[in-house]
C-alpha cells in the first residue's frame, strides 16, 4: 500500500509536465557514409570477402566505375574489370563462399564478355557465363541452401532457355523445371516464403515482376507474381495491379504466434482485388493492406516502393524487427510525412528523420541494407535528414528504449523511436487501464516482476512502472 502510495505521489508531481518534456538522450538520426558517391547507387550488400565484414555497394560511378566497399569507416575500391562503357552499371549482388557476385548491364574490361554477371575471384573479375551467350540484364541475385538464383531481363544462357530466372550450381546454369516467364518484361524480385512458419509444409520460391503468365511451355495466368512448389508454377490469389520491384518476409509480432508474411512493393494499387497501395501482404491464402483503410500504404512520386529491409533497430535487445521500404514516394499510411523512406512496425506506419525533413531530397531511394548497428540507404539524392549525402547515407537509432510505447501526435500504442509526453500519458492510461496493443500485449508491460528488468513478463506490477518512470526521465 506504502508502495502505491508513493507512485500515486509521483504522478500528482509530474501531471501536467510531461508534454513538455525532452527527456531522451538518444535520437535516431541519419550520417552520411564518408564523402558518398558520384552517382546512384543501385543495389547493396553486405560480406566478408576474407579481410573483415563490409558494405558492397553497385550502381553507376561514371569514371569512377560501378562498385564500392565501405567497411563502417572508409571507403575503399574494388579490382578493376567491370564496366567502362557507357550505361554499365551493377544492380544486383550477393556473397557465395567468400566470393562477391555482381549482375547488371556490364562486360568485362579488356576480355571476355561477363554478360551481366561476374565473380569476383581473389583480385580477378571472371565470367559465371562462361562464352558469349549470356544474360541481357540480371536485377536479383538471391543465395538459398548454396545455391545462385538470377533474375532480370534475359530469356536464354548458353544456348538454353531459362526465361528471365536461372540458378547456377557452380558449375552450370540451369532453367527451372516449369521454366520462367516468357510474357512481359522481367522477373525483378525472388523471395523464399513459408506460409506455415515450423509447420512441415517447406519453403516455396516467389518471384515477382513484370509479368502476367509465367511457366513454359504451358503458362500459368500469375499477375505480377508467382510461387514455385518444387513442380509446378501458382498464382498468389488474383494477384496484383501493376509491377513488383521488392520482397521481404517479416515477422510482425515477433515472438509472438503468428507466422511471418510475405511484404510485397512495387507500384500497383489493389491486391487481391482490394485496395493496396504499392505495397501489401501475404499470408499463404489471403492479401492483406500494411496499415488500415486511409491510413495504408505509400503515396506520391512515380516509382513507387523499390525495397525491402527488416532491420533489428535494438540488435541483440528485446524490441522486434522493424521492416524498412524505401522508394519514390512522399508519404507513408496515409499521413506521415515520409521522403523514399519509411518504417512499419507491424502496426503502424512512422516517417524517419527529424520532422522538419524527414527522408531524402533531392532524389529517391533504390535500396537498403542493414550493417552492424545502422541501415544503409542508397539511391539517388543530395541529402538525408537534411544533412548533405551524395547518394548514400546511414541511419542509426537508438537501443530499446522502454519509454518508447506509443507513435507521437497520435496516441497509437506503437513505438516510433522518439520519447514524448504522448509515451508518458499512453503508458499512465495503459497500466491503470490493462491496455493491450495490435497484438494483444500489454502496452505497460515493460518489466520482469522482481527482477526490474527490462523483458515483458506479461504481468503488470510495479516494477513496469518503476522501469518507465527511471527511463523516460534519465533518458534512453
Amino acid at each position: 500500500m506504502r508502495a502505491f502510495t508513493i507512485r500515486c505521489a509521483v504522478l500528482l508531481s509530474l501531471a501536467g509536465t510531461a508534454s513538455g518534456l525532452s527527456a531522451q538522450t538518444c535520437a535516431p538520426h541519419f550520417e552520411p557514409v564518408g564523402s558518398g558517391l558520384p552517382g546512384p547507387v543501385l543495389s547493396l550488400t553486405v560480406g566478408d570477402l576474407g579481410s573483415g565484414q563490409a558494405l558492397f555497394v553497385g550502381g553507376q560511378f561514371g569514371p569512377a566505375g560501378v562498385l564500392a566497399a565501405f567497411d563502417g569507416s572508409a571507403w575503399s575500391a574494388l579490382p578493376a574489370g567491370l564496366g567502362g562503357n557507357a550505361g554499365d552499371r551493377v544492380t544486383a549482388l550477393a556473397v557465395l563462399d567468400g566470393e562477391l557476385l555482381a549482375g547488371g548491364f556490364f562486360a568485362l574490361n579488356g576480355g571476355a564478355s561477363a554478360h551481366a554477371i561476374a565473380r569476383l575471384d581473389g583480385a580477378q573479375w571472371t565470367s559465371l557465363t562462361g562464352d558469349s551467350s549470356g544474360f541481357a540484364e540480371v536485377r536479383r541475385l538471391l543465395v538459398h541452401d548454396g545455391t545462385l538464383l538470377a533474375c532480370g531481363q534475359f530469356s536464354a544462357i548458353l544456348g538454353t532457355s531459362v526465361h528471365k530466372i536461372a540458378s547456377y550450381n557452380g558449375q552450370t546454369w540451369l532453367s527451372l523445371p516449369g521454366g520462367g516467364t516468357t510474357t512481359g518484361t522481367a522477373i525483378n524480385a525472388m523471395a523464399y516464403f513459408d506460409p506455415d512458419g515450423d509447420g512441415p509444409a517447406p519453403a516455396e520460391l516467389i518471384v515477382a515482376g513484370e509479368f502476367t503468365q509465367i511457366g513454359a511451355p504451358a503458362p500459368t495466368a500469375a499477375n505480377f507474381i508467382a510461387r514455385w512448389d518444387g513442380a509446378a508454377w501458382h498464382a498468389l490469389g488474383t494477384g496484383l495491379n501493376g509491377p513488383v520491384n521488392a520482397l521481404a518476409v517479416y515477422d510482425e509480432d515477433g515472438p509472438g504466434g503468428a507466422p511471418a508474411r510475405l511484404f510485397v512493393a512495387g507500384n500497383f494499387t489493389t491486391a487481391g482485388g482490394a485496395t493496396a497501395t504499392r505495397i501489401a501482404r501475404w499470408d499463404g491464402a489471403n492479401w492483406s493492406q500494411v496499415g488500415i483503410g486511409y491510413f495504408q500504404g505509400l503515396a506520391g512520386g512515380t516509382r513507387g516502393a523499390l525495397d525491402l529491409a527488416v532491420y533489428d533497430e535494438d540488435g541483440p535487445g528485446p524490441d522486434r524487427p522493424v521492416l524498412y521500404v524505401g522508394g519514390d514516394f512522399t508519404y507513408a499510411g496515409g499521413l506521415q510525412p515520409a521522403r523514399g523512406v519509411a518504417r512499419w512496425s507491424g502496426l503502424a506506419w512512422n516517417y524517419i528523420g527529424p520532422v522538419s525533413a524527414p527522408g531524402v531530397s533531392g532524389g529517391y531511394v533504390t535500396s537498403l541494407m542493414p550493417m552492424n548497428d545502422a541501415l544503409y540507404i542508397g539511391g539517388t539524392f543530395t541529402s538525408a535528414g537534411g544533412q548533405p549525402a551524395a547518394n548514400i547515407a546511414r541511419y542509426r537509432t537508438c537501443h530499446h528504449c522502454l519509454a518508447d510505447v506509443a507513435t507521437a501526435g497520435s496516441g497509437l500504442a506503437s513505438p516510433d523511436g522518439f520519447i514524448t509526453g504522448d509515451d508518458f500519458d499512453l503508458f499512465i492510461q495503459a497500466f491503470f487501464t490493462g491496455q493491450r496493443d495490435g497484438f494483444g500485449r500489454l502496452v505497460a508491460d515493460v518489466a520482469t516482476a522482481g527482477g526490474a528488468e527490462p523483458y515483458s513478463d506479461g504481468f503488470l506490477t510495479g516494477e513496469d512502472f518503476d522501469l518507465f518512470i527511471m527511463s523516460f526521465f534519465t533518458g534512453c
